[in-house]
């Protein structure tokens, strides 16, 4: 069974990253973390190859990151200001898309305008099945029973994220709009209660998935301020 430092390299290395604990120092020095395709890729091996790879930087960091992905031979491709439908609180993103100039794989550089915590980007994707992130310390998946299932809960249905949905569902992903749909792959419901629950206000303490790196902090506590959130959604398990 790989650990945890296996299955990130092999899914940085065709990217052109030489070194797990390069590429981790830099993340911790700037707080980012690693999102996406590429993580969920990571919580189901040999499922799928990442297209690219994305990561989410507070503004702070964002200098210093992006001229660590150009010294591993990437070039700035575009530029992309994002805001409105991505989330509820109206998060307006900076996306920089970075190119390799010999094999052209891609990195997207995300920052956001506001000085939040990068997980803020995270707790609103357009589902639940992308919820998850590896930080210089482990990987977190926040709806676990539901993703190590292969399923997730969609959270916004636009033209844009449904060309995102039919990639997911194409690569034997469920995903659907009705709680009701994924209650088989829960325990029994209690709303407002289980961190399941469209309605339950979470935190990173509990209900996630959480595997540290070797001679990490095996307790997310010490690892991250404490944060909440909720999911933009009602829930329909009893209606």
């Amino acid at each position: 069974m790989l650990s945890l430092d296996e299955k990130f390299g092999q899914t940085i290395f065709p990217f052109h990253f030489t070194s797990t604990s390069l590429l981790r120092a830099k993340m911790r020095e700037t707080r980012a973390i690693l999102s996406g395709s590429a993580v969920l890729a990571m919580l189901h091996p040999d499922l799928f190859q990442p297209n690219d790879l994305d990561f989410y930087i507070p503004p702070h960091g964002f200098p210093s990151f992006l001229l660590f992905v150009e010294d591993h031979g990437y070039r700035i491709d575009g530029n992309l200001s994002s805001d409105g439908h991505y989330d509820q609180q109206r998060l307006r993103l900076v996306v920089t898309k970075l190119v390799h100039q010999v094999s052209h794989k891609t990195i997207n550089v995300i920052t956001t305008t506001y000085h939040w915590h990068v997980i803020y980007c995270v707790v609103s994707f357009h589902s639940t099945l992308v919820m998850n992130y590896v930080a210089w310390y482990g990987i977190v998946s926040l709806y676990p029973e539901w993703t190590m299932n292969k399923a997730g809960l969609i959270i916004r249905d636009t033209p844009i994220t449904g060309l995102c949905f039919k990639k997911y569902s194409d690569r034997g992903f469920l995903l659907r709009q009705d709680v009701n749909d994924l209650a088989h792959l829960t325990t029994d419901h209690v709303c407002r209660k289980h961190p399941w629950c469209p309605l339950t206000e979470r935190s990173l303490r509990d209900g996630c998935f959480f595997e540290s790196f070797e001679n990490c902090s095996k307790d997310l506590v010490d690892l991250e301020p404490f944060f909440t959130w909720i999911l933009p959604l009602d829930c329909t398990l009893h209606l």
